[in-house]
């Protein structure tokens, strides 16, 4: 039946009676299901206007172009790093020819005149530190000068006295020899790396994405690059072995170029050089599908080493070998196909395309010249929740007995009524008239 008045139009649709509990044989719940699971969702308003569907059609599909076409496939969304676990050894030996000590122009000579900017020392060969360029864990020094100091047994210290030096130099003016290695420019340093897959022992597929040292020649392509190859990398023919000036070339390190990193206090014209001071060198080994590539780069950290050459009961030769210092990582350039890596590029990217909505909405409510006439279908204003008169007081209250009346016959077996039993009978007789 229908219900007529001022304010509204009510439809009541009367049914069967519904079963009550007892007679279903089921017990009285404390709650009910639908209104614990009930779903709220928005209102959703169609505008019918070609300008804002073409907006929002159209910033839809640009999200869409940048998820898919640079998202996955310019920037390879699709692809994961294969990271890697290997080791390496290097080892370096002597120059297999022996230039005359006339053309090394660091090597102090009798009747030698003094050029700026050179540090000159007397030279030795490399035999003298075969034992102290035993390999670390992580690189290899390459002694290019060699401090040779004699000590002394302390007698006035007992064994392992605290405070008391146990070793002292010798007062002599042989005591210590400074001497650079000469002709290690062209020694020779041999690098062997082998590499798998992090996750775990290679497997077929491994074998074919990653080369290292031990696979066959014709299988891998070895590079090396850095600083001094400004015309890309440079593909090697010889394999793992290399000079030392072509590995410092590479790094654009000059064994005899004055820098100011250190200041040298044994050397009148008050600098120092790579070859005096020491430097470090890093190599990164970075595998791909065809080879892999030596990356060389310098740092500012010096390096030497000391160690002891002899020792007896009173004096002992001590080894201060600078040098170059080359540490090694191994890194990864292989990618590989991973659904997961993929399923959240697209998510990240279909994520955006509420920004659509968002641009459309703007346009609408504060841009577009019909933004107030929108305003009408899009925003809903309620009655002042704060009155200020009798009048405001009383539409609020009246929206709100609307609104319950409204809601109560919707949850209800029955329909109620907040304006009193009279009215809600009046409004059921009416309909059904």
């Amino acid at each position: 039946m229908s219900v007529k008045n001022d304010y509204e139009t009510t439809l009541i649709v009367f049914g069967p009676p519904a079963p009550s509990p007892s007679s279903a044989g089921l017990t009285t719940m404390p709650f009910d299901w639908d209104d614990v699971l009930a779903y709220t969702t928005d209102v959703r308003v169609r505008i019918r206007h070609k300008w804002v569907g073409g907006l929002y059609y159209f910033t839809m599909i640009g999200i869409l172009s940048y998820t898919v076409i640079y998202q996955v496939f310019f920037l390879q969304g699709y692809l994961v790093l294969e990271p890697v676990i290997g080791s390496v050894r290097a080892t370096v030996e002597a120059a297999r020819t022996t230039a005359p000590i006339a053309t090394l122009p660091y090597c102090e000579q009798p009747n030698q005149l003094r050029l700026p900017g050179i540090i000159q020392l007397g030279c030795v060969t490399f035999e003298p530190l075969a034992e102290s360029l035993l390999t670390p864990d992580i690189g290899i020094l390459v002694g290019t000068r060699l401090s040779t100091t004699i000590q002394h047994k302390n007698a006035a210290c007992s064994e392992y006295a605290y405070g008391c030096d146990q070793w002292l130099p010798q007062l002599t003016e042989a005591a210590r020899i400074d001497e650079f290695v000469g002709n290690i420019d062209l020694a020779t340093v041999y690098i062997q790396h082998s590499v798998e897959p992090a996750g775990g022992l290679r497997t077929v597929t491994s074998d074919k994405e990653l080369v290292d040292t031990f696979s066959p020649p014709s299988q891998r392509v070895v590079k090396l690059e850095g600083k001094g190859t400004s015309d890309g990398p440079t593909k090697l023919t010889g394999g793992d072995v290399f000079t030392l000036k072509q590995l410092l070339d590479a790094a654009a390190v000059e064994l005899d170029q004055a820098t100011n990193n250190t200041i040298s206090t044994t050397d009148p014209f008050n600098v120092t050089t790579p070859r005096y001071s020491g430097t470090t060198v890093r190599v990164m080994i970075e595998y791909n599908s065809q080879g892999y590539v030596y990356k060389v780069e310098e740092t500012l950290v010096q390096s030497k080493r000391e160690t002891v050459r002899w020792q007896n009961f009173t004096h002992r030769q001590v080894d201060d070998i600078h040098g170059i210092q080359f540490i090694f990582s191994q890194t990864s350039n292989v990618y590989k196909f991973d659904v997961r890596t993929l399923l959240l590029t697209l998510v990240s990217g279909f994520a955006l395309l509420s920004a659509a909505r968002t641009v459309a909405d703007m346009f609408v409510l504060y841009v577009s010249p019909h933004r107030e006439a929108y305003k009408l279908f899009v925003q809903k204003t309620t009655p002042d929740f704060d009155p200020d008169s009798e009048a405001e007081r009383a539409l609020l209250a009246k929206v709100l007995a609307r609104k319950r009346f409204k809601r109560d016959n919707l949850l209800s077996d029955e329909p109620t009524c907040h304006d009193g039993p009279g009215a809600c009978s009046t409004r059921l007789l009416d309909h059904a008239h």
